[in-house]
């Protein structure tokens, strides 16, 4: 930065280390659960543990299983699949 230069205050400067670089951000379960393979593999690389990555990509698609033969209503089945994901998620 220029000496002499006063910026406002909460403003950046051009130097922030990611200037140029794409930085994407971490791909959502739904994403992974709904897109192809690759989607799978970027979630389980980006979540550093793979075992954990199968059994949440496995546990949503019971849960959209379940909402889907539930027709949308809340059934037993649907609570269980609930409480499944988040059970999974609670030990990253």
């Amino acid at each position: 930065m220029r000496t002499g230069v006063t910026m406002r205050p909460g403003a950046r400067s051009r130097s922030s280390g990611t200037a140029g670089k794409r930085v994407r951000p971490d791909p959502p379960l739904p994403q992974a659960v709904s897109g192809l393979r690759k989607e799978r593999r970027q979630y389980a690389k980006r979540l550093h543990n793979r075992r954990q990555a199968r059994h949440l990509i496995s546990g949503a698609q019971d849960l959209a299983n379940a909402i889907a033969d539930a027709h949308g209503d809340e059934t037993p089945e649907v609570d269980h699949a609930r409480a499944e994901i988040r059970r999974l998620g609670k030990r990253s």
